[in-house]
């Protein structure tokens, strides 16, 4: 994965570099990282160790293709995952993340949140697998995504595949337009009604 200005690194702290797209949180640490995708495909693959924990906010734009993977390699290792997607215009974006739980007592959760707007096209997809050792594990997976155009598209797919009886896991998706409800209560408090949209769609998004 080339770094470029349609790839870029906010911030990034106790995420180590090991390959060409491959990045690892070693023993005990607590990282945070987010990235900014403008354009193009993309991939990231993340390995945490023993007691790692990680906190990971991903966004898109433009017609964009990213690809998450965290691998929750030792005991105790945990990964929250916030992604937000925005498609105007033709814009066609996907987002997919995967975890997979490989020990035990590791927990994850993926939040995956879109607008589409006019012709755009998003498609939100979670996955976490929890394998047969990694017992006492924890995983949720949420997929929303929101329409603001007649043409507008959405698709929201999370998905658990489970080895081992002894985890909690459970997921959610929901597609849905915006709340005419909201935008006529903001109105009544004297905010214009593109405005009003702009602030519900940030709430959604979790930009507010």
């Amino acid at each position: 994965m080339t770094t470029s200005t349609c790839f870029r690194f906010p911030f990034m702290s106790n995420v180590e570099k090991t390959g060409h797209d491959s990045y690892s949180v070693e023993k005990g640490k607590e990282a945070k990282a987010k990235i900014e995708i403008t354009n193009g495909r993309h991939q990231m693959k993340v390995l945490l160790e023993e007691g790692a924990k990680l906190e990971f906010i991903a966004s898109t734009s433009n017609s964009s293709s990213l690809l998450l993977e965290f691998r929750l390699k030792g005991e105790y290792s945990s990964v929250e995952v916030i992604t937000c997607s925005k498609a105007q215009k033709t814009d066609k974006q996907e987002i997919t993340t995967n975890v997979f739980h490989l020990a035990k007592n590791t927990k994850s959760i993926v939040r995956s949140r879109g607008a589409s707007w006019d012709e755009g096209e998003i498609s939100l997809k979670g996955l976490a697998r929890v394998e047969k050792i990694a017992s006492g594990s924890k995983s949720f997976v949420d997929c929303k995504a929101m329409l603001l155009g007649e043409k507008s598209k959405a698709r929201a797919d999370p998905v658990l595949e489970i080895l081992n009886n002894d985890v909690e896991c459970s997921h959610s998706a929901a597609i849905r337009e915006i709340d005419k409800k909201q935008v006529f209560y903001l109105q009544s408090r004297g905010i214009a009604e593109g405005e009003a949209k702009k602030l519900i769609v940030g709430g959604f998004l979790g930009e507010e």
